[in-house]
């Protein structure tokens, strides 16, 4: 068996597990809805108040969520000398950030934010701030040489970066992703909101692994729709695109929901007969080691 990507779609989220060689789970990813989690998406946002003795600054993003902006952050807006946040944001300041934290607790009201924003997609990586345009060093230069003529003028706005992958498709496909990328950076809203945020489908395309290994979906439907993206969007990934068909869910199948469950529980046993467990309070997370026999004869 040869390793391959396997992804579970669902509703508001789909998951996606690396499967190696043998059929066991090396890895797992989550990828949720705004609706679930709002990480790494992107808003445009009101500075509401500067607090410069917690150096700290307190944003809308709209829609009910508020954010919040440290100093340490705030200073990648300023070229000169800031000594405290007030220097670097005022009150009423609208800005473009991403979702770099949120609460573990799932109360999604609060998160934190960088005015940086950063997309990652599977040819470019575009960031705001410095215009520059450079190149991953596994391509060659005459891929180097057709991409900067095309991408030169989108970096007045932005930072992009191409990666490696990109060698592997039509220049048509990279640039569309870096003007999809800039164009999210640079929106501007006349109101706090949602400026950009990847479907599960999308973020579980664009997180599979390059090569050549297979990426299998469960289920008919998800399957048709993300091959209709791979042909438009992602082509490198179009001819990976294989269905599952075992009988019964893939991840039982495969072990990944035990994974799970293993990776969850509040305790974890050890081949000393010992266990390590995990108590969670408002306050603290409390961890017990319970070395069991592995001390024994020990003086």
């Amino acid at each position: 068996m040869s390793s391959f990507t396997l992804i579970e779609p669902g509703i508001g989220q789909w998951r996606s597990a690396n499967i190696d060689e043998d059929g066991l789970p090396v890895s797992l990813t989550f990828h949720d809805e705004a609706s679930l989690s709002v990480l790494d998406a992107i808003f445009v946002a009101r500075v509401t108040a500067v607090d410069n003795t917690l150096d700290m600054a307190f944003l809308d993003l709209g829609d009910g969520l508020s954010g919040t902006l440290n100093f340490r952050r705030a200073k990648q807006l300023v070229k000169g000398r800031a000594d405290q946040i007030g220097d670097c944001v005022q009150e009423g300041m609208a800005l473009t950030v991403q979702v770099v934290s949120v609460p573990m607790t799932g109360d999604r009201k609060t998160v934190q934010v960088t005015p940086r924003p950063r997309l990652m997609g599977r040819y470019v990586v575009v960031e705001s701030g410095a215009s520059r345009l450079n190149f991953s060093k596994d391509l060659p230069p005459k891929a180097v040489k057709a991409l900067t003529e095309v991408l030169q003028p989108l970096v007045s706005d932005a930072a992009i970066i191409v990666r490696s992958q990109a060698d592997e498709v039509e220049v048509s496909a990279i640039v569309a992703e870096a003007k999809q990328f800039v164009e999210a950076l640079t929106t501007a809203l006349e109101k706090p909101g949602l400026v950009f945020h990847m479907s599960p489908m999308e973020q579980a395309l664009v997180a599979a692994p390059g090569g050549h290994g297979d990426i299998v979906i469960e289920g008919g439907g998800p399957l048709a729709n993300a091959r209709s993206q791979a042909k438009n969007r992602w082509p490198d990934l179009l001819a990976r695109l294989k269905p599952y068909e075992g009988s019964e869910p893939a991840f039982e199948h495969f072990g990944v929901e035990e994974a799970i469950e293993e990776a969850l529980a509040d305790r974890i046993d050890l081949p000393s007969g010992g266990w390590i467990s995990f108590t969670e309070t408002p306050a603290i997370t409390a961890v017990d080691v319970n070395m069991g026999g592995a001390l024994k004869g020990r003086a």
